[in-house]
């Protein structure tokens, strides 16, 4: 479902709250402690919020998001299409978008979408251009580290459904969790979180409210924190969104560093297909200049080639020896001597 929300956006950018319900959403997060809502002047958006996501924050977000109503195209898809389809270093997605509460719409400079596994290449930043540090923060908390991908989130304080599952599994402590997605919590959570891109893991702490969401792509995970921090699920729960400190699947992390490797070898080859169509591109230039050259020389050498006869043809019809030189010529020739006879011949004379 979310591929469908995240392709379709032939459309602009919805705004989502008016620049005024922002200013109060502001105000009244500058006077509580732990709302995540400290304005960030080197990024002219609100800060990660890194500070106001404590346990002891329980203040339900006034806004939240909604993928197939709010997506839609940009400013920065306009530069996207602007850079010949490449995808610019700081084209990030809106951090205001992800909470539900960007005013701008499609005059946003950030991208108003799920990100894609590639969004953004930068192992030090996150999708929203925000760095990484060196380490998680003590709670879980804020941008994440690094060192680790991490795709699992850490979902507590949620209102768990009474069921017979619930029952049995709250008197048997061997069956405390669910990995089957069979309880209607696990349903419920991944209802929920799916909203933000493809699912791979949902594990229930089953009568703990707590579940560990893992999603197939980490720009995907990194969107669902900041999408569903302080919302609610079915019932009247404030969420707690945390990365995890530990992959709940048995085999998490060779399979993590599998994708690592498969995305890698994915981004050499989109690099390596981009250079054979620049290189093919320039070969295409170099083969038509040397046509285009070669036409060339053969026109000069059909005109050296014209001139030459012309100059042949032209000292064919030349005489070689001048008019003056051919009368000079003539009068040097000897004369006959005439006899006697003749002389008489010119007087009728037998």
């Amino acid at each position: 479902m979310s591929h469908g929300h995240n392709e379709r956006r032939a459309r602009p950018a919805r705004k989502q709250i008016s620049y005024g319900e922002l200013e109060e959403i502001r105000h009244h997060a500058e006077h509580m402690t732990g709302e995540g809502m400290i304005y960030n002047v080197w990024y002219n958006k609100m800060s990660g919020g890194d500070t106001g996501h404590g346990p002891e924050s329980k203040t339900r977000s006034k806004t939240r998001c909604d993928i197939a109503r709010d997506a839609g195209y940009t400013r920065a898809d306009m530069r996207i299409q602007a850079s010949a389809g490449g995808v610019s270093d700081t084209t990030y997605v809106c951090l205001f978008f992800a909470r539900g509460c960007c005013p701008k719409g499609e005059e946003c400079l950030y991208l108003h979408r799920l990100p894609r596994p590639y969004e953004v290449a930068d192992q030090g930043r996150d999708i929203f251009g925000r760095e990484k540090h060196g380490s998680y923060r003590d709670d879980m908390g804020g941008v994440g580290s690094m060192l680790r991908v991490n795709k699992t989130l850490y979902v507590g304080r949620i209102n768990e459904e009474t069921s017979l599952s619930f029952r049995r599994a709250a008197a048997n402590p061997a069956d405390n969790y669910d990995d089957t997605g069979s309880t209607p919590t696990s349903k419920i959570v991944r209802r929920h979180f799916s909203e933000w891109g493809d699912i791979e893991h949902v594990r229930v702490m089953v009568g703990r409210g707590i579940a560990f969401v893992t999603y197939k792509y980490e720009a995907n995970a990194q969107f669902a924190k900041e999408a569903m921090m302080h919302q609610t699920l079915d019932h009247d729960e404030v969420l707690n969104v945390r990365w995890a400190a530990e992959d709940p699947r048995s085999d998490g992390e060779a399979r993590d560093a599998a994708e690592l490797r498969e995305l890698a070898e994915k981004r050499i080859a989109e690099v390596e297909q981009t250079k054979r169509t620049s290189d093919d591109a320039e070969d295409e230039r170099a083969k038509r200049q040397r046509m285009l050259l070669s036409q060339q020389q053969m026109a000069q050498l059909d005109e050296e080639n014209r001139r030459g006869w012309e100059e042949i043809h032209g000292k064919a019809k030349t005489p070689i020896l001048s008019a003056q030189a051919l009368e000079s010529l003539k009068a040097l020739r000897p004369t006959r001597p005439t006899s006697a006879l003749e002389n008489l011949a010119a007087y009728d004379s037998d």
